[in-house]
């Protein structure tokens, strides 16, 4: 994939989404993968089987009327295709590599101009919209909330518990963590979880979810600059995958990890 240089500053640093669970629920993990996942889920159920779901990838600028513009764009596109679901990025309210003080300074209540417009852009369409953004928690640090609308309402928040304080990052430095579990809301009649992005590493989240109930869990992410980290971008900008009820009861059935577990239910610490 060729990258523009005005774009390479944010692709890096901004832009990932995905749609994930545990052995014990359907795997759908970037873009390409949920592709070759959606032709053999298709092909075992009907539609009424089925979810549909988008995934929206999109270059987050340091304004937020152009993602505003931009989320605006993909929600039309996704009810369009027909998704029952429309999964996109971590942090899509602004991103400027050059200027740590980007997250405070753009951060918004849940109620402000670009939730405004994000519900307004739900109002008409018959979809379940979910992404993440920073909104203000204290004066030296944010939250970074994810958040599903539908029809142009607020249906389930979740506020990241685990923040990336690895390798040269420290998330905590402007982001305060969250205190309670993810919820689980319902889309289509299948139970969907909320986790985002570093969540990812830490297994014990995922699987208070499914023994909770999930059948899926969404994975809203953003990526750092690295060798090769382009390359989870080699998709176009909005692609589809059907998820399978069916499919997910024969691998429950087959590999029942849930039940076959010897461990306690995990707890939040």
């Amino acid at each position: 994939m060729t990258v523009s240089p005005s774009r390479r500053r944010f692709l890096n640093t901004t832009l990932g989404v995905s749609a994930m669970a545990l052995t014990a629920t359907p795997f759908i993990t970037q873009a390409g993968a949920a592709t070759a996942t959606a032709s053999s889920a298709a092909s075992a159920a009907d539609s009424s089987d089925t979810l549909t779901i988008a995934l929206g990838q999109l270059a987050v600028a340091d304004q937020w009327q152009d993602n505003a513009a931009q989320c605006s764009r993909l929600i039309q596109q996704a009810a369009q295709q027909g998704a029952d679901l429309l999964i996109m990025p971590e942090a899509i309210l602004a991103a400027d590599i050059g200027d740590p003080e980007c997250v405070r300074r753009s951060a918004q209540p849940l109620d402000g101009p670009f939730m405004q417009q994000m519900l307004k852009a739900t109002l008409q369409v018959p979809l379940t919209v979910v992404f993440t953004l920073y909104v203000p928690a204290d004066a030296q640090r944010v939250g970074n909330v994810q958040v599903a609308l539908r029809q142009g309402k607020i249906v389930a928040t979740y506020h990241k518990l685990h923040l990336y304080d690895a390798f040269t990052m420290q998330e905590s430095q402007s982001v305060e963590p969250g205190k309670t579990l993810p919820p689980i809301f319902d889309v289509a009649g299948m139970k969907v979880g909320m986790v985002t992005c570093y969540d990812l590493r830490f297994p014990e989240e995922a699987k208070s979810l499914a023994l909770r109930g999930a059948e899926l869990i969404v994975l809203p992410a953003a990526w750092v600059r690295g060798p090769n980290k382009e390359r989870h971008w080699e998709t176009p900008t909005l692609v589809t995958a059907r998820i399978s009820r069916q499919r997910l009861a024969q691998a429950r059935k087959a590999l029942p990890v849930l039940t076959n577990g010897r461990f306690k239910a995990p707890e939040l610490a």
